[in-house]
């Protein structure tokens, strides 16, 4: 007997931002992890479809959701996989969406989200290229909080700036990817009948539901969502695949 559409297995891969001033619904859906990265790499164009400005300014939610024969069975936040080209600005990236998150300890009085902020407006659309000014400006943070008064006056004259510094460098060569072979070492494998056409049906659990209505998901916008294989456009639905239950 065959699977029903709500009982077979993939990997659901969602890219979103919104509703707001930015928006954005993409999830893509594959039974295997090597055709989803191949499936998101054909559909962007390349390995660059990333924005920085998009996860550094916005937050966009970058997470792989895994459902087995119909049950979620893992939910893996991808922004620590993100890398640069950098493994500097990697743990600044990762610093900044941890105080961006609410995940990392503050240790001034001025929040250091309030400070990045205020950076990060100086580099409009460009938000990557601000990632050696942000790295300085770490620096100096932590310098600061150890009692260095040169260290806290530089870090207040960079983050208090009405323009960027002149000395500052640009990374015009930081791009954003996803490190699929560290993805793949933590992701469980599927079991059962797995997506390779056609649709299927996923739900997330209530209490998994709550959180992500609040962060939030397009796939937590309802008690279950269909999804087909590929490119699925939740937001403004562009991807224009009919669906066998509407018909």
């Amino acid at each position: 007997m065959s699977a029903s559409p709500d009982e077979r297995s993939c990997y659901a891969l969602e890219y979103s931002v919104g509703p707001g001033g930015a928006r954005l619904g993409d999830v893509h859906a594959h039974g295997d992890l090597a055709q989803l990265r191949a499936g998101i790499d054909a559909h962007y164009g390349g390995a660059d479809w990333i924005d920085p400005y998009l996860i550094m300014w916005y937050g966009a939610m970058l997470q792989l959701w895994v459902f087995d024969q119909g049950s979620l069975i893992a939910e893996i936040d991808l922004h620590p996989f993100l890398r640069t080209g950098d493994e500097v600005w990697d743990r600044t990236l990762a610093r900044l969406l941890g105080y961006q998150q609410g995940t990392e300890p503050e240790d001034m009085e001025e929040p250091a989200w309030n400070d990045m902020d205020n950076l990060l407006q100086l580099y409009g659309f460009d938000c990557g290229q601000a990632l050696p000014l942000l790295t300085r400006v770490f620096e100096l943070r932590d310098r600061a909080v150890t009692g260095d008064s040169a260290a806290l006056a530089e870090y207040e004259d960079l983050v208090y700036a009405l323009e960027r510094p002149a000395d500052a460098g640009e990374s015009s060569d930081a791009q954003f990817t996803l490190d699929w072979d560290a993805i793949a070492a933590v992701v469980p494998p599927l079991t059962g009948p797995v997506l390779s056409e056609g649709w299927v049906t996923v739900s997330l659990p209530p209490d998994v539901r709550a959180v992500y209505e609040k962060r939030p998901s397009y796939l937590a916008v309802d008690e279950s969502t269909r999804l087909h294989v590929g490119w699925n456009d939740l937001e403004f639905g562009f991807d224009e695949v009919e669906d066998p239950l509407d018909m």
